[in-house]
């Protein structure tokens, strides 16, 4: 088992040392390394083996991405890891039943009101962008989303296999999380720079694509995501096969019940179309939003700024 674990850390330090160091921020002081699950003892393991880490005020920092990253494959306890158990539980509930209820809401703390002035520009299901007063609740709704074991055409699969294969779920800044040339090189990606590298590669192909931006449909609360559809006997269909490679790996999810190229659409929920990439960083664009700098949660803006929201979700069949 020692050696086991001893195999994957050194898999993980190796992915860390992918990472160019000016795409990091060291910002977690050691005294708060634990929140992460990773124990003083572990902690040394790293050190030794070249864990990326600057002296700030007397103090050594870490990244936090990379303690994140190293958190979840190594299956230690953390915030990704419980997110992650709910979003494995979402696709269960998709798998048993014909449909799904939802009842959403989009919350915003006090004091982030009090940040700015003006009213909040709300990106709401099936509407688009809206104008809404600052309140606490900012918006609520119920919807209903069909569920059915949808196994995405050999042309498509081939196409995910093909653009993804031996590419590693893994936590990106946004300074690399959009450069495709970056993912096809370290084989390292997220959700949205693997869903940008899909579209890409099936324009190559001539099979339609789109880049979506929503939410992940798991309670206690949805979750910002990007991913990717395919026009399907003249129908946008979902495919999102880092989701599921990563739930596969962190949480257990059946492979044989969820193969990589079966739809989980029933728990993604779109909020706006991906309609260019910014040329800096290859950022997207997004309807709606075209002529505002790209935001990294635009689910709620106000203004020049993000706008922190929660999602509280219950979900019901």
């Amino acid at each position: 088992m020692e050696g086991q674990v001893d195999d994957i850390q050194s898999r993980v330090m190796s992915w860390v040392g992918k990472v160019p160091d000016e795409h990091r921020d060291f910002e977690v002081p050691k005294d708060q390394v634990l929140t992460s699950g990773i124990k003083p003892e572990l902690l040394a393991k790293l050190d030794a083996n070249g864990l990326p880490s600057r002296v700030v005020d007397g103090t050594k920092h870490y990244d936090g991405f990379d303690l994140s990253n190293i958190s979840l494959h190594m299956s230690l306890p953390s915030l990704q890891k419980m997110a992650m158990r709910c979003w494995k539980s979402a696709l269960h509930m998709a798998d048993g039943a014909d449909e799904l209820s939802f009842r959403l809401e989009y919350k915003i703390e006090p004091n982030e009101l009090k940040k700015g002035n003006g009213p909040l520009r709300v990106l709401i299901p099936f509407e688009g962008r809206k104008d809404a007063a600052p309140s606490e609740l900012v918006w609520s709704g119920t919807f209903v989303r069909a569920t059915r074991p949808l196994l995405l055409p050999t042309e498509v699969a081939d196409l995910l296999h093909s653009t993804l294969e031996g590419v590693k779920f893994y936590m990106l800044r946004e300074g690399l999380r959009w450069q495709t040339s970056f993912i096809e090189k370290t084989k390292l990606a997220e959700c949205g720079g693997a869903s940008k590298l899909l579209c890409l590669k099936a324009s190559a192909r001539d099979i339609q694509a789109r880049q979506l931006f929503g939410l992940i449909l798991a309670q206690p609360y949805a979750a910002p995501h990007f991913w990717t559809e395919f026009m399907i006997d003249g129908e946008w269909i979902a495919a999102d096969p880092m989701l599921l490679r990563v739930l596969h790996m962190s949480s257990g999810l059946s492979p044989e019940t969820w193969p990589e190229h079966r739809s989980p659409g029933a728990v993604l929920l779109p909020l706006s179309e991906v309609i260019g990439y910014e040329p800096e960083m290859g950022r997207p664009i997004l309807q709606g939003l075209e002529s505002q700098a790209f935001r990294i949660d635009p689910i709620v803006t106000q203004n020049e700024r993000d706008v922190t929201a929660s999602f509280p979700l219950k979900t019901s069949t």
